[in-house]
């Protein structure tokens, strides 16, 4: 009865390592899956460099840099996730759960802080509409003929806002401001990031219990 015993705890054990070890393999596929993404859009924005104005050259060329190095970043994380939990190596797994660990804080913190300043969100984002009509008026860029092309609106408040100046093309027939429209774009974004923030986060912390748990094994 006693090796009976014995026998059944050994098998529950095994199969528990078993869950986890699968646990750390998925979450670690999820996380080279984000990186290899990651590394697409960093190709594609490099391209684009080469197509875009001297003045947003720069600012797509550190976009798709920063892009660049996360998704390797990411790669080589999910590598040493892999590698670990397939091969029980204990170093890879400690090195993972460390960064995922930190990671895991750095979402916490970014959480935090977006909840901090959710309210000041409209108001920073009509500044920032305001600012961007005068650079429209200067043609200095072109970023509101692009809001306004997608939401179909013009202006801040209206095409009055142009004034003197023409009105530009991309507010068509449109007689509504932006400022409305733009911000429950950027909430529901808002809305959509805290989700992930919290999907990303329940991830991060069962990727650090399995990978530990597989680390004392």
């Amino acid at each position: 009865a006693q090796q009976q015993s014995q026998f059944s705890e050994n098998m529950a054990s095994s199969a528990g390592t078993t869950c986890l070890r699968v646990l750390t393999v998925a979450f670690s596929i999820i996380v080279i899956v984000t990186g290899l993404i990651l590394l697409i859009f960093a190709g594609c924005a490099l391209v684009v460099v080469s197509q875009a104005s001297a003045k947003d050259r720069s600012q797509v060329y550190g976009i798709g840099v920063g892009l660049l190095i996360t998704g390797l970043a990411l790669s080589i994380l999910g590598f040493l996730g892999c590698c670990g939990a397939l091969k029980r190596n204990a170093n890879a797994l400690t090195i993972f759960a460390v960064v995922v660990g930190l990671l895991l804080v750095a979402t916490i913190t970014i959480a935090g802080l977006s909840l901090a300043v959710k309210s000041d969100l409209p108001g920073a984002i009509e500044m920032w509409m305001q600012d961007e009509v005068e650079k429209a008026k200067n043609n200095e860029t072109n970023t509101m003929d692009a809001i306004q092309e997608m939401l179909q609106c013009c202006g801040v408040y209206g095409p009055d806002d142009y004034d003197p100046h023409p009105i530009p093309a991309s507010c068509g027939t449109a007689i509504e401001g932006c400022l409305g429209k733009f911000e429950e774009t950027v909430m529901q974004v808002w809305k959509g990031l805290c989700i992930m923030a919290i999907v990303g986060a329940l991830l991060q912390l069962t990727a650090v219990i399995a990978s530990s748990w597989l680390c004392m094994r």
